[in-house]
């Protein structure tokens, strides 16, 4: 008798734990298998990383989804989840949230890749890692729009186990003219008051006078953070 995890030849050297991440090609073989993957991986103590496409998940049964969630969930030795968006597409975020709710380790979310967003895909993303208890680490957001940096550092500050935030900007976005009207701001300011938050990282931002503001806010109100670190940004003389 042939089984399922024989029939899958080179697949189940991942299902039995050989190698240390799920990457973009093994999804739709998972996927495909997903009662024998969550079988396998209750016993797991390998895969520390996750690479998540969610357009792998484009078009799937919610149940099907659900059990990838129990899985990932299951993983005893994850680490880190990296999460890349197919260029120009909507993705249904909400899959995402389906997985995440399984995950209890401590975890990071590490964003690349990722240079298309939308006001409902921007509230969307926000809305699925919104106070998840075990993201410790957040690292990317270099391609979300200013307009919509509110939503994403307004999720981050509910995160009651976030230790470090490495933030990224794309510099070749363009600031709205009217810098002030933007909310982002307060929220940055929210964000570096967490009580948990020990570690900040500024990559190629551009700190006009608003954002310096925002950041001396926090300090002078009183921060938790040990490790404030700018790399590759420029300063406004006024900031």
């Amino acid at each position: 008798v042939v089984t399922p995890l024989e029939k899958m030849g080179d697949f189940r050297d991942l299902l039995c734990g050989q190698r240390p991440y799920l990457a973009e090609y093994s999804f739709p073989q998972i996927l495909n298998h997903i009662d024998c993957f969550a079988s396998q991986s209750q016993v797991n103590k390998n895969i520390t990383k996750v690479m998540l496409f969610p357009f792998s998940l484009d078009g799937q049964d919610k149940i099907v989804v659900e059990k990838l969630g129990q899985a990932i969930g299951n993983l005893q030795a994850l680490q880190t989840i990296i999460i890349l968006k197919e260029n120009n597409f909507i993705h249904d975020w909400e899959l995402l949230a389906l997985i995440l709710r399984h995950v209890r380790q401590k975890i990071v979310v590490n964003m690349i890749d990722i240079d298309y967003w939308d006001e409902e895909q921007s509230r969307c993303f926000a809305q699925a890692i919104h106070g998840h208890p075990t993201i410790t680490s957040f690292e990317g957001g270099e391609d979300f729009p200013y307009e919509f940096l509110d939503s994403l550092y307004s999720a981050l500050a509910t995160l009651p186990a976030l230790e470090s935030i490495g933030i990224c900007r794309n510099q070749s976005q363009i600031m709205p003219d009217d810098e002030s009207a933007l909310a982002y701001h307060e929220s940055l300011t929210e964000l570096l008051r967490a009580p948990s938050l020990r570690s900040v990282s500024f990559s190629e931002f551009n700190f006009t006078p608003a954002l310096c503001q925002a950041i001396a806010n926090a300090l002078m109100e009183g921060t938790a953070i040990t490790k404030l670190e700018f790399t590759k940004c420029s300063f406004s003389a006024e900031g």
